[in-house]
């Protein structure tokens, strides 16, 4: 895909909400900052803004991806809703995107996920 020929770019600096970090789809821009209050490390929430850049290219260009590319993203939206239905209230995975962030980043979150029972008749 040559969406994915440009690289974000990243800076340090305040954000809205005092949040910790934040991916801006319509710049390109990871904003990180390093004083806002956290509850995981520096590191999972740089790699939590770098999956949404990524995750954002994927699933906004689903039309530009190969079968299979389709298929596996199918195959996470059916994912999705599983995890939600047991961890929804737990975890702000309201959308494909912030999912696929959370699963990439956060342990606890993967921890969480490990121990849902598995999905019945599901090719996931």
């Amino acid at each position: 895909m040559g969406e994915f020929d440009h690289e974000p770019e990243i800076v340090v600096g305040k954000v809205e909400g005092n949040r910790p970090g934040m991916y801006d789809p319509e710049t390109e821009t990871i904003t990180i900052d390093p004083n806002a209050p956290r509850d995981v490390p520096l590191e999972a929430g740089i790699l939590h803004e770098l999956t949404h850049y990524a995750a954002d290219r994927m699933f906004d260009n689903y039309s530009k991806l190969t079968a299979e590319q389709k298929h596996n993203i199918d195959e996470l939206k059916k994912l999705h809703k599983y995890v939600q239905t047991f961890l929804g209230e737990k975890y702000q995975i309201p959308t494909l995107k912030e999912f696929a962030a959370e699963a990439f980043s956060n342990t606890n979150f993967q921890r969480d996920m490990a121990a849902l029972p598995p999905m019945k008749n599901k090719s996931v």
